[in-house]
Protein backbone atom coordinates (compact mmCIF):
# COMPACT_ATOMS: atom_id res chain seq x y z
CA UNK A 1 0.00 0.00 0.00
CA UNK A 2 2.93 2.24 0.42
CA UNK A 3 3.67 1.74 -2.98
CA UNK A 4 0.46 2.84 -4.26
CA UNK A 5 0.45 5.60 -1.97
CA UNK A 6 3.98 6.62 -3.74
CA UNK A 7 3.17 6.11 -7.05
CA UNK A 8 -0.39 7.66 -6.44
CA UNK A 9 1.75 11.49 -5.30
CA UNK A 10 3.88 10.72 -8.33
CA UNK A 11 1.36 10.40 -10.97
CA UNK A 12 -0.29 13.95 -9.69
CA UNK A 13 2.92 15.21 -9.53
CA UNK A 14 3.39 14.02 -13.13
CA UNK A 15 6.22 12.26 -12.02
CA UNK A 16 5.09 9.21 -13.23
CA UNK A 17 3.23 7.91 -16.37
CA UNK A 18 -0.55 6.76 -16.10
CA UNK A 19 0.45 3.39 -18.00
CA UNK A 20 3.80 3.15 -15.10
CA UNK A 21 0.49 3.84 -12.68
CA UNK A 22 -1.54 1.17 -14.08
CA UNK A 23 1.37 -1.61 -13.66
CA UNK A 24 2.00 -0.99 -9.64
CA UNK A 25 -1.71 -0.54 -9.04
CA UNK A 26 -1.62 -4.47 -10.76
CA UNK A 27 1.04 -5.36 -9.29
CA UNK A 28 -0.33 -3.91 -6.10
CA UNK A 29 -3.44 -6.08 -6.74
CA UNK A 30 -1.71 -9.39 -7.32
CA UNK A 31 0.05 -8.86 -4.25
CA UNK A 32 -2.87 -8.46 -2.35
CA UNK A 33 -4.29 -11.60 -3.62
CA UNK A 34 -1.32 -13.54 -2.82
CA UNK A 35 -1.90 -12.18 0.82
CA UNK A 36 -5.46 -12.70 1.00
CA UNK A 37 -4.98 -16.58 0.14
CA UNK A 38 -1.98 -16.97 2.23
CA UNK A 39 -4.31 -15.62 4.97
CA UNK A 40 -7.11 -17.55 4.30
CA UNK A 41 -4.97 -20.35 4.52
CA UNK A 42 -3.55 -19.82 7.58
CA UNK A 43 -6.33 -18.81 10.36
CA UNK A 44 -5.01 -18.52 13.80
CA UNK A 45 -5.90 -21.49 16.24
CA UNK A 46 -6.58 -19.70 19.53
CA UNK A 47 -9.93 -18.81 19.07
CA UNK A 48 -9.21 -15.03 21.03
CA UNK A 49 -7.69 -14.19 17.51
CA UNK A 50 -10.15 -15.08 15.37
CA UNK A 51 -11.94 -11.09 15.68
CA UNK A 52 -8.20 -9.64 14.89
CA UNK A 53 -8.09 -11.92 11.99
CA UNK A 54 -10.89 -11.49 10.79
CA UNK A 55 -10.39 -7.42 10.90
CA UNK A 56 -7.12 -7.84 9.19
CA UNK A 57 -8.51 -10.14 6.54
CA UNK A 58 -11.25 -7.85 5.79
CA UNK A 59 -8.66 -4.79 5.39
CA UNK A 60 -6.83 -6.96 3.01
CA UNK A 61 -10.28 -7.59 0.73
CA UNK A 62 -11.13 -3.84 1.19
CA UNK A 63 -7.28 -3.11 -0.13
CA UNK A 64 -7.78 -5.67 -3.42
CA UNK A 65 -11.32 -4.45 -3.82
CA UNK A 66 -10.19 -0.29 -3.81
CA UNK A 67 -7.39 -1.29 -6.32
CA UNK A 68 -9.92 -2.83 -8.65
CA UNK A 69 -12.05 0.56 -7.86
CA UNK A 70 -8.53 2.34 -9.05
CA UNK A 71 -8.31 0.58 -12.23
CA UNK A 72 -12.21 1.37 -13.23
CA UNK A 73 -11.20 4.79 -12.43
CA UNK A 74 -8.22 5.05 -14.64
CA UNK A 75 -9.78 3.22 -17.71
CA UNK A 76 -12.89 5.73 -17.29
CA UNK A 77 -11.07 9.02 -16.13
CA UNK A 78 -13.56 9.37 -13.46
CA UNK A 79 -12.26 10.80 -10.38
CA UNK A 80 -14.80 10.16 -8.07
CA UNK A 81 -14.07 6.78 -8.44
CA UNK A 82 -10.36 7.91 -8.10
CA UNK A 83 -11.27 9.69 -5.02
CA UNK A 84 -13.37 6.85 -3.68
CA UNK A 85 -10.60 4.01 -4.13
CA UNK A 86 -8.52 6.90 -2.01
CA UNK A 87 -10.80 7.04 1.03
CA UNK A 88 -11.64 2.73 0.83
CA UNK A 89 -7.54 2.31 0.33
CA UNK A 90 -7.25 4.48 3.97
CA UNK A 91 -10.07 2.32 5.54
CA UNK A 92 -8.64 -0.53 4.69
CA UNK A 93 -4.90 0.49 5.85
CA UNK A 94 -6.53 1.25 8.82
CA UNK A 95 -8.45 -2.31 9.34
CA UNK A 96 -5.19 -3.98 8.34
CA UNK A 97 -3.37 -2.31 11.07
CA UNK A 98 -5.84 -2.76 13.57
CA UNK A 99 -6.12 -6.40 12.89
CA UNK A 100 -2.31 -6.77 12.90
CA UNK A 101 -1.36 -4.96 16.16
CA UNK A 102 -3.62 -7.90 18.07
CA UNK A 103 -1.18 -10.79 16.52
Amino acid sequence: MRNVKENTLALQGKKLSLSTYKSSILQAQATLTTAEEFVKANPPTEEKLTPSYQKFLAGISLAKDSMGVVLKGISSFSPSKLYAAREMGKQAQQQVIDGYSHF
